[in-house]
């Protein structure tokens, strides 16, 4: 049933001096699972008070000036974690705000004061992955989850509030991100990542498949995009290759492969797969990947692509 919430925080902390990167929750988790059942509440039934809850949520968040102030970290990582943070927390907000523009549910007044609350906060988190204390030349990690995260956010922002600068923004950073892949479609972060290697060419194309998605949802095929004939195809084939041979991918060290049996996680699962496979049924990398899913419990949630992907790519048999 729908339920009523307090606007979120104006606050966004990252890790602070109780955690540290590699275990930090995100303060906005309760927010972003609320408004994805709220969402998929609505797709469900259809029952109207669920948006009207989103509405009243969006409505009291923009009055209370949520998410608006960065806490940066007191080390050198700076404003990554923060935004890291955030950038899970829009998505799903974008997400709820395209449901109620899309159902014409907001008065002309109520949608204008969201985005003009969101519009700022979208141009705040435009870093261009320079947000830490260390030297950093704009965007000079294309095709790294850091980046990707990123703009997904600006595209999906431009998608749902008919601004074209952010959307044209991710299309041309997915063009990008294309180019750095290796031949075989691996990611840079491969090396870098070592045994968490996979880990991120999990997140790396799942996050290929969601600008992907946005950009078909606009009449725009990324899908076929090739760039020195890698293609977001590419990138899921290296992946499928290193789960089948994880001794292969560094120095025969194990592979963390636990994304592949998460039903839910903020971008560690295999979520993505549920657009892809919507869109491409009877494609081989289909047919493959659905085999090596751990998790055979629907619905599988990521906070980084936007929610509930099952409830969202629901296919009917």
């Amino acid at each position: 049933m729908p339920k009523q919430r307090a606007a979120s925080s104006v606050e966004v902390v990252g890790h602070g001096t109780q955690y540290t990167i590699y275990n930090m929750p995100n303060p906005f988790d309760g927010d972003i699972l609320w408004m994805d059942g709220q969402v998929s509440g609505w797709l469900r039934t259809g029952d109207n008070a669920y948006l009207k809850t989103l509405r009243d949520w969006m409505l009291a968040s923009a009055n209370a000036g949520s998410l608006t102030k960065l806490v940066p970290d007191p080390d050198k990582y700076f404003f990554e974690d923060p935004l890291f943070n955030l950038r899970f927390t829009l998505k799903t907000t974008f997400v709820a705000y395209d449901l109620l523009r899309q159902t014409k549910f907001l008065k002309p007044e109520e949608n204008q004061k969201i985005l003009d609350w969101l519009a700022p906060i979208v141009k705040n988190s435009d870093r261009r992955s320079c947000e830490s204390k260390w030297k950093c030349k704009p965007d000079s990690r294309p095709g790294e989850h850091w980046t990707l995260h990123d703009y997904t956010t600006l595209m999906l922002w431009g998608a749902v509030s008919g601004d074209n600068y952010y959307f044209q923004r991710g299309t041309k950073m997915y063009v990008k991100s294309l180019k750095s892949l290796s031949s075989k479609g691996a990611s840079k972060e491969v090396k870098k990542k070592k045994h968490r290697a996979l880990q991120k060419q999990n997140e790396n194309v799942g996050y290929f498949v969601m600008l992907a998605e946005i950009a078909a949802n606009q009449g725009y095929d990324l899908y076929s995009v090739e760039q020195k004939k890698k293609s977001l195809f590419t990138a899921f084939e290296y992946l499928i290759w290193g789960i089948e041979h994880p001794d292969k991918i560094y120095k025969k060290r194990t592979q963390d492969l636990l994304f592949l049996q998460k039903q839910m996680h903020s971008d560690k699962t295999p979520a993505w797969f549920e657009p892809f496979l919507r869109r491409w049924p009877d494609h081989p990398l289909s047919k493959k990947f659905s085999t090596l899913i751990k998790t055979t419990s629907r619905p599988m949630f990521g906070a980084t692509y936007g929610g509930n992907l099952s409830c969202f790519f629901y296919r009917k048999k």
